[in-house]
Formats: C-alpha cells, structure tokens, sequence
C-alpha cells in the first residue's frame, strides 16, 4: 500500500515533464518560424497599427521554409504588443498550426483589431503582404 501511495505522484510527475511547450512543437516543425517570432517579437515597442508591425521579420532564403510573422489591423488609437504576448501567441499559432504554408490567422487585442500572421513557403517571402 504504501508503494502505491509513493509511485501515484511520481507517475503525475513524469507527465508534466513530458509535455512539449509550444515553442518546442513550433521548433520541430519548422525552424525558420521560432526564429522569425523571436526576431520580431524582440522589438521592444511594437505598436498595431505600425510599419514595423506590417512588415513583420522574415527568415529564410526563399525555399518552402522560409517564414514570415506580421501583425496587421485597424486598431484606433493604436495597441501596444507586450513582448510577453507577442511570443506566446505566436507560439500557441504556430504549435497548433499545420506547420506548412500558411497559418490560421488569429485576432487578438482589444474589439479583435489586431490581425496576426505566420506565412511559411511560398507565402512567407511577402513581407509587409496586404492581404495574406
């Protein structure tokens, strides 16, 4: 019995730690996509609507790999992108993504005025692109 009673928290122990973040699916996905965030998301002011934000951070050298992130969106006044959101969003779009061509585009901010992206491949070469 008192097996039993030490072996039951070890055994939900072991499952915590085999758990995958996103930033860990995204990376065995595609490498080029964590890179891109953290280039883009190392920005320490970005602000929706913005250039920076609308031509986003491209990796890549033009293959079915290469990545492009970008925020686009009509937010009136402007909404800044806390760094700390900024990467867990793109991160959670990209885990949960097909991890080819493109990916979901997800509204966030506030009345959903923010509009984010993750271009990979063919896509992902269209930096700042309009209607992707």
């Amino acid at each position: 019995m008192k097996l039993t009673t030490l072996l039951l928290p070890a055994f939900a122990l072991s499952g915590l730690t085999s758990a995958l973040t996103d930033q860990q699916i995204c990376q065995k996905r595609n490498q080029n996509v964590p890179a891109a965030i953290e280039a883009f998301c190392n920005y320490s002011d970005i602000v929706v609507p913005s250039s920076y934000a609308f031509e986003g951070a491209y990796v890549g050298l033009g293959g079915p790999h290469s990545t492009t992130v970008h925020i686009t969106g009509t937010c009136n006044p402007g909404q800044w992108v806390p760094h700390q959101y900024c990467l867990s969003q793109f991160y959670s779009m990209c885990a949960q993504g097909n991890g080819v061509g493109n990916m979901d585009v997800r509204l966030y901010g506030r009345n959903n005025c923010q509009h984010w992206h993750i271009l990979v491949g063919e896509e992902g070469s269209k930096v700042g692109c309009k209607d992707c």
